[in-house]
């Protein structure tokens, strides 16, 4: 993640972005350097990524959060695994 913010706050200062919020700069660097838009992309979906899973990690293990883990709470999880980009590997279930 720090290695993605650090990229982004290369690019804010090469273009003179002034905004602090990396969604928006991402949306200021594909209108500045549109021949990047599809790594602007990629690196938006991988912040994104980690920063849900920063968050979800802190729920779920810094603040020992406990999860019942009952049919309905089950098929939600699945849905954020499967959104999170987990899948099957062999006898690893992603869910």
């Amino acid at each position: 993640m720090r290695i993605i913010k650090n990229i982004i706050c290369a690019q804010k200062t090469v273009y003179d972005i002034d905004k602090v919020n990396a969604w928006q700069i991402f949306d200021d660097l594909r209108e500045k350097n549109p021949k990047r838009h599809q790594a602007y992309d990629n690196l938006e979906r991988s912040l994104t990524f980690f920063e849900v899973f920063r968050y979800l990690y802190q729920l779920l293990v810094t603040q020992d959060e406990e999860i019942e883990l009952d049919a309905a709470t089950l098929k939600n999880i699945r849905v954020v695994a499967r959104t999170m980009g987990y899948r099957d590997l062999g006898k690893c279930h992603a869910e």
